[in-house]
């Protein structure tokens, strides 16, 4: 009979018992190095994750997927024979000790290869040459999967025809049919799909790009999809707004552990205002724990942020750290009559290694030019700005960062919101200290501040409405800073006053120790707030 282990290959024999744990963890990394090599196994941040395709949705695309105790235990099997020795020398087979498997999983350490993005075209390294080569760059810290002979070739120093060839493809063919309302808007949609090329080459965070209409059917998804295709040959992977906090950092965490190059978050139409995305948009690394797999796990972020809906209401810090792409069909069934020079997404499929060589040109004109800096600036994404508004400009591209005074003025409707409660604040109470219960009288009509009362009891919202206010302390709207008292009114609620800050208002300040009563200004003493306010004001009163 033959033997079934002829032929096998030959692993390490590692015995378990008897022995220090970190002699038999010391052997099990060295088994691991021999079998690792070329990778399979990778460290995202500080969790163990595969590059592997996708069983589930069967289209061969490649992703990323945690590596859990039950597997890794597996793994570890099949790369070295686990062993427990008698007192007479004798070997008995078991299975790698949970011990072993629960060290790897909690502080994997540098003994797998670190892996920051997975991406599927060639793209430009953090020092500016173009990966090529399929499978993992160590310097880079990329995997480059490559689905199809992509015939690419770049020049080093690309003609001015080339670079004109290549911007006209991207933002001619394949996105000039697309209703942009301004330049800013258009040049923000080819920056984002640039900027899936250079990632690497931005030493820091970056925003995320509003994509955002008027009504249903203007092509909002479909722009976000042709955004990630030449990139990615896929369209935006798809993550649906979340219900509060909490269940945003669970799936931002779970999103982020895939390594993914972009995430959509698409069709919001609540306002988008979590704290947690605020947050993860202006960090290198997310800290969070895997349920099953880490306590505290540290993840890489460098994705690609895209979110698509109908008149986008960012609010509290997520506008300046946003990039808006406008789109307006200005009329009222934008999908009866939407017509492109070519069908879209199967025309940019079938030419998806022209449309990437395309990008490629743009950025390696950029590099061959000595790679000039952008000279407008968003604050907390410097190097960002510095890089694609370099690119852009290089490739004579206007608009770039165009638009965000109006971002600012016309879709931070939150904002807005709480300046017309100033005014109204202002018209009816002057710089005289009041308590929540009277600025409740203000603010439960406003259809903007909605999300902030909730839809509890009377209570319910005026204490939401305290707790926003004791947020927004210190904070200037329309010509009045928000002021907190050191005291409190009977129930223990936090007191407030306005007080002026605009020159033209200082004349009606108000100090502390006078401001208190009741006391109601007129109409002619606020004469900062607007005729719309006023009788917005009026009404709720009739």
């Amino acid at each position: 009979m033959d033997d079934p282990n002829v032929g096998a290959p030959q692993r390490p024999v590692i015995i378990i018992n008897r022995r220090e744990l970190r002699d038999v963890l010391t052997d099990t990394v060295a088994a691991i190095r021999a079998a690792n090599e070329p990778p399979s196994i990778f460290r995202v941040g500080t969790v163990l994750a595969t590059v592997q395709a996708n069983p589930i949705d069967n289209d061969d695309q490649p992703a990323i997927e945690v590596l859990e105790r039950p597997t890794l235990r597996k793994w570890l099997s099949e790369i070295a024979d686990f062993r427990t020795q008698s007192a007479e020398g004798d070997l008995t087979p078991t299975f790698p000790p949970q011990d072993i498997v629960n060290t790897l999983i909690s502080q994997p350490g540098h003994d797998f290869p670190r892996l920051d993005l997975v991406v599927h075209s060639p793209v430009f390294s953090a020092s500016g040459e173009i990966i090529t080569t399929p499978g993992y760059n160590p310097a880079n810290h990329t995997f480059y999967v490559a689905h199809e002979q992509q015939e690419i070739v770049v020049p080093a120093t690309p003609t001015n025809d080339k670079v004109v060839a290549a911007r006209h493809l991207l933002m001619g063919d394949l996105m000039g049919d697309f209703p942009f309302v301004d330049d800013a808007s258009r040049a923000h949609a080819l920056a984002a799909l640039l900027q899936l090329f250079v990632r690497k080459m931005i030493d820091g965070p970056t925003p995320i790009y509003l994509v955002d209409s008027p009504t249903q059917g203007t092509g909002k998804g479909l722009l976000a999809d042709m955004i990630c295709l030449p990139a990615t040959s896929q369209a935006a992977p798809a993550f649906p707004e979340a219900k509060d906090d909490d269940e945003w950092r669970k799936g931002i965490t779970a999103k982020l552990a895939e390594a993914p190059t972009a995430i959509l978050i698409d069709n919001v139409k609540k306002p988008l205002g979590s704290a947690v995305l605020a947050l993860v948009l202006t960090r290198r690394v997310w800290r969070d724990r895997i349920l099953g797999v880490s306590k505290n796990a540290k993840l890489p972020v460098e994705v690609l942020w895209l979110a698509t809906g109908n008149n986008l209401r960012p609010t509290g810090d997520i506008p300046r750290r946003s990039i808006w792409i406008r789109l307006d069909a200005g009329m009222e069934r934008p999908w009866l009559d939407r017509k492109f020079r070519h069908e879209l997404p199967a025309w940019a499929e079938s030419n998806r290694a022209e449309l990437a060589q395309a990008a490629l040109v743009l950025v390696q004109n950029w590099i061959a030019r000595g790679k000039p800096f952008g000279t407008r600036v968003l604050g907390s994404f410097e190097s960002w700005s510095r890089v694609m508004g370099g690119i852009l400009n290089a490739a004579d591209v206007r608009g770039f960062l165009g638009n965000l005074e109006r971002l600012y003025d016309e879709i931070d409707e939150m904002r807005a919101s709480w300046r017309e409660l100033v005014a109204s604040w202002h018209a009816h109470h002057a710089t005289a200290v009041v308590g929540t219960a009277q600025l409740y009288l203000l603010a439960r009509d406003d259809e903007g501040l909605a999300h902030v009362l909730g839809d509890g009891s009377e209570e319910s919202r005026r204490i939401r409405l305290g707790r926003a206010l004791g947020r927004l302390a210190d904070q200037v709207f329309g010509g009045y800073r928000i002021r907190k008292t050191a005291r409190r009114d009977r129930s223990g609620r936090n007191l407030f006053y306005l007080e002026p800050v605009a020159p033209e208002a200082t004349s009606a300040a108000v100090p502390l120790e006078a401001a208190s009563g009741n006391a109601t200004a007129s109409a002619a003493e606020a004469s900062s707030v607007s005729i719309r306010q006023m009788r917005r004001v009026a009404k709720r009163y009739e």
